[in-house]
């Protein structure tokens, strides 16, 4: 677990426990929600994700990437 999330789950608890529950249906409901759209996105055609692979490969190969920098993530 993050720090940023151990913080967030802190804050949380000392919340009265009617709002900790709104506060878990709000998480949940957004984790879920981001589950459903890559399973809606990928689901529909189980050789999606391998078909965006090969995408990327050959876009390497091309020469139609950048490198990835990560001190501009």
């Amino acid at each position: 677990m993050t720090d940023l999330l151990r913080r967030a789950f802190d804050k949380a608890a000392a919340l009265p426990e009617h709002e900790q529950e709104a506060l878990a249906e709000l998480i949940l409901g957004a984790i879920e929600s981001e589950d459903e759209q890559w399973e809606a996105a990928l689901g529909r055609d189980p050789q999606k994700l391998q078909h965006l692979l090969e995408e990327a490969r050959e876009d390497a190969r091309a020469g139609r990437t950048d490198p990835l920098d990560p001190d501009k993530l």
